[in-house]
């Protein structure tokens, strides 16, 4: 095998020129496929992190009910089960949640919305809503001003409202009558998502039970925020308080909540391994290519080989062996330079606003930090060394069919 080895590797720089050309596009194909993978995975990853920290927590707990038909009645007492689920050490942070189907009117127009009571200081332990109201727009609930409400920029455009505006929700108590309020616009949030800005005002539960007669302490949703967003995290916290709810009550996770987005996380690695194959297989017609001019230049030199004792089989093996040392050595400085562009660019962020800015209207952030799993980058490593195999396999089936009495006498 040792002589096999050298053979191959004396064999490869023969010529310079063409094992370096290919040894280059190797490298540049790597350093781009990486980079994809990279930038594909933090995509997703700024997108799922802006959804939980804003849209959808980690957790969420409702009655089967609720689910079913999101109706007032649907309700249930939160406290107890409050104080058990901020015992578990994964929990950051947790928010009950009243959620009303209404209609919102202003002197200009009139729609259905859905109408979030929540207490203030609970819900900034686990969304960072607060965070997307500037000076100018207002404040989160800080005047303590009853039938104060939060609307969002889109709702203020559609309906013609400013700060200190008045609006009219209108909704269904629990005796199934139906009641209206004044509310005054004290926040205009804008987070650059079109489809929960236009579907969610926010206003104190307080206010909205008193409006609605809601029991005292009953709530329709708490909303779970997880101390880090590993799904090892999520899936072990998420049996340890799903054992602790009654039968009439469920836990999902953002997953479920949201399935278009289990779906970008789940498919991530197929999707990004479809992309390296698609480089890859390009890549493997030049190696081709290649190892096939190479073959033919040697005609006289392998009829030598086989006519002096090697066998066939070792002659694939010296032809795939050639193949799969180009590959390894681009492959493999193509992999080390594109994890370290991806660790530059995980830290400094890559800032997509210019050139994909409208992306930013549903709800993916425009400052991408790249990244690249070990499963990814070890699937990546492997895909090279099959492809320097593969791609041997034909120029090595017409070495061995050489014949050693005619070959020599070229």
């Amino acid at each position: 095998m040792k002589i096999i080895l050298k053979l191959a590797w004396k064999n490869i720089w023969r010529n310079k020129l063409r094992s370096s050309l290919i040894i280059i596009s190797v490298i540049i194909g790597l350093v781009a496929g990486v980079f994809i993978v990279g930038f594909m995975n933090g995509f997703v990853e700024e997108k799922i992190k802006s959804v939980i920290d804003i849209e959808i927590p980690h957790l969420q707990i409702n009655t089967k009910k609720y689910l079913e038909q999101s109706d007032i009645e649907n309700n249930f007492s939160f406290p107890i089960l409050e104080k058990t689920i901020l015992s578990n050490n994964n929990v950051k942070g947790i928010s009950p949640r009243i959620i009303i189907n209404s209609m919102i009117s202003s002197s200009y127009k009139i729609g259905g919305i859905q109408v979030y009571g929540i207490i203030p200081e609970k819900e900034k332990t686990i969304s960072k809503l607060n965070e997307y109201i500037k000076d100018s727009m207002g404040n989160y609930f800080e005047d303590n001003i009853p039938y104060s409400i939060i609307i969002s920029k889109k709702i203020s455009e559609k309906y013609k409202l400013k700060l200190k505006s008045k609006l009219i929700l209108s909704m269904v108590d629990t005796s199934g009558g139906q009641v209206s309020a004044a509310f005054r616009v004290c926040g205009i949030y804008n987070i650059g998502n079109s489809i929960f800005e236009e579907s969610k005002v926010f206003v104190r539960a307080e206010d909205l039970r008193e409006l609605t007669n809601l029991p005292k302490d009953n709530i329709h949703e708490i909303a779970i925020k997880l101390k880090d967003d590993k799904i090892s995290t999520l899936n072990k916290t998420e049996k340890e308080i799903g054992v602790l709810l009654n039968q009439d009550k469920t836990i999902r996770n953002w997953k479920e909540i949201d399935p278009m987005m289990g779906y970008y996380n789940d498919f991530m690695n197929i999707e990004l391994m479809i992309i390296i194959s698609i480089i890859l297989f390009g890549l493997g017609f030049g190696i081709v290519n290649t190892i096939l001019m190479s073959v033919m230049e040697r005609k006289r030199e392998l009829s030598m080989l086989m006519a002096i004792g090697m066998n066939k089989k070792k002659v694939l093996e010296l032809i795939i062996i050639e193949s799969t040392i180009l590959t390894s050595i681009g492959g493999f400085i193509g992999m080390i330079i594109g994890y370290i562009i991806i660790i530059i660019l995980n830290k400094t962020g890559l800032d997509i606003s210019s050139s994909m800015g409208s992306v930013g209207e549903y709800g993916f952030s425009t400052l991408i930090h790249p990244s690249i799993t070990l499963f990814q980058f070890i699937s990546i490593a492997i895909m090279v060394i099959l492809t320097g195999i593969l791609s041997a396999i034909y120029p090595a089936k017409s070495a061995i069919k050489l014949n050693p009495a005619q070959g020599v006498r070229q």
